[in-house]
C-alpha cells in the first residue's frame, strides 16, 4: 500500500491510524504458535539434557539412578509418567494437566505464561542439600529476537 502526503499537517492524522491499527492487532494465533515453538524448545533441554543457558544438568547420583529405573535426568520414575518433562515439552495452547500455558491479548499486544504446575519443578532452580541445580525453564534472548 502507498500513502501520498499532501503535507507535513497531514502527518499527525497518518501516525493516529498506524497507532489505531497496530493496537487492532490480534495476537491470539501468534501467541499459540509461540507456545508451541516454546515447547520444542524445553523438548530441546529434555533431550540434550541441559539447560536454557546450555549448561549441561549435573548427573544423578547412581542411588537416584537405582530409586529411578533409569539416568535419564530430570525424567523422573516412570510411574509418575515422567510429570515434569511432560509438563513442559507438550503443545498445548491452553492450561492443562500440569503445562500452564496461556496467550492473551492485552492493551498494546499480547501476554505469555508458560511454565509447569509440577510442585517439586522449582527444587531444581537451586542447589537443596545433595540434589544440584538443573534449570529447566526459559528461553534465551536470542528465542525472544527471533520471536
Amino acid at each position: 500500500m502507498t500513502l501520498t502526503l499532501n503535507g507535513f499537517d497531514e502527518l499527525p492524522d497518518l501516525l493516529t491510524g498506524v497507532e489505531e491499527d497496530f493496537r487492532s492487532i490480534d495476537y491470539t494465533q501468534f501467541g499459540g504458535s509461540e507456545l508451541d515453538r516454546i515447547a520444542e524448545e524445553h523438548a530441546r533441554y529434555f533431550a540434550r539434557q541441559a539447560g536454557p543457558d546450555g549448561a549441561a544438568w549435573p548427573k544423578n547420583a547412581p542411588s537416584t539412578i537405582r530409586r529411578k529405573g533409569h539416568s535419564r535426568i530430570m525424567r523422573g520414575v516412570p510411574a509418575n509418567r515422567h510429570r515434569l518433562s511432560r509438563s513442559l515439552t507438550v503443545k498445548a495452547r491452553q492450561t492443562t494437566e500440569d503445562a500452564v500455558r496461556e496467550a492473551i491479548q492485552v492493551a498494546d499486544g499480547m501476554l505469555i505464561t508458560f511454565g509447569s504446575l509440577v510442585p517439586y519443578g522449582p527444587l531444581h532452580d537451586r542447589p537443596r542439600g545433595r540434589i544440584p541445580a538443573r534449570r529447566h525453564v526459559g528461553i534465551t534472548e536470542q528465542f525472544v529476537t527471533d520471536m
